[in-house]
């Protein structure tokens, strides 16, 4: 299933639903594993994924930050239920725009008497120092 398109400094949220041998929902017998590749294959990361609601729903949420070139990923899931090994897959794309960095989530802005200074917390937790001489 394709997850959709996003631009870096954005989270994708990745997830399962666990199912048995006849395609009804199992429990797991450890957290299911997600690993992103690229389009070389080459693997990017390898989460594994948290409970979402119930014992059955998986998701975790995949910041794309400077790893995550433009280009197609492929997610592919694995997990063991009871005697089961089950196996799924997603894709989403990468497109231009953004920022690896990501948003600002906190900002702080003080005066001295040369210039007004701020300080900026990104989502990637990068921190930024910028000032402006006027007052």
């Amino acid at each position: 299933m394709n997850l959709g398109r996003y631009q870096q400094g954005q989270t994708v949220t990745i997830g399962l639903a666990v199912v048995d041998a006849n395609g009804d929902p199992a429990s797991p017998i450890t957290a299911p594993t997600a690993v992103i590749t690229d389009a070389d294959d080459s693997v990017v990361a390898s989460l594994k994924l948290a409970m979402n609601g119930n014992s059955t729903a998986f998701a975790l949420g995949v910041f794309l930050g400077i790893n995550y070139s433009l280009g197609t990923y492929t997610v592919t899931y694995s997990y063991q239920s009871g005697a089961f090994s089950g196996s799924a897959s997603d894709t989403f794309t990468v497109i231009p725009g953004g920022d690896p960095g990501g948003r600002v989530i906190s900002l702080y802005a003080y005066d001295r008497p040369e210039a007004r200074y701020v300080v900026a917390q990104l989502t990637s937790g990068l921190i930024l120092q910028g000032r402006n001489p006027r007052l």
